[in-house]
């Protein structure tokens, strides 16, 4: 009777580490990945181990990161451009936004006034 509470014991055991391996550690990797991309640190690896649907969501993460990398150089590009076009108008040039904020503004505007604009500035 003592060798079967013993067993029973050891199934228990290795059934609570055999979850823990399965379903807790890779949870817990993603908490990570998860904790460190909103710091703005690219994981090393987006891999999480044990669980499939866990390593599908670190797998979406990865590609939801790129795609977030990829449209931050976009938008650095398109407003360097931007910032280039309204640089060459000689003309005082402001960008105004549905509040009456000012979002853009070029240098001949600031020597206008006299000082520099600052962003966000209602006027």
């Amino acid at each position: 009777m003592v060798w079967l509470l013993a067993i029973a014991g050891l199934i228990a055991i290795a059934l609570v580490i055999y979850l823990v391996w399965q379903w807790v550690l890779p949870w817990r990797e993603l908490e990570a990945l998860v904790a460190q991309i909103s710091r703005g640190v690219q994981p090393r690896t987006f891999l999480v181990s044990n669980n499939y649907r866990a390593w599908r969501i670190g797998v979406a993460l990865e590609d939801l990161l790129k795609r977030q990398q990829q449209l931050d150089a976009r938008l650095t590009k398109d407003t360097a451009e931007i910032r280039a076009v309204f640089g060459a108008i000689a003309d005082p040039l402001l960008v105004l936004d549905s509040a009456r904020c000012l979002r853009l503004c070029n240098s001949a505007f600031e020597r206008l006034i006299g000082q520099p604009a600052p962003a966000g500035a209602p006027l």
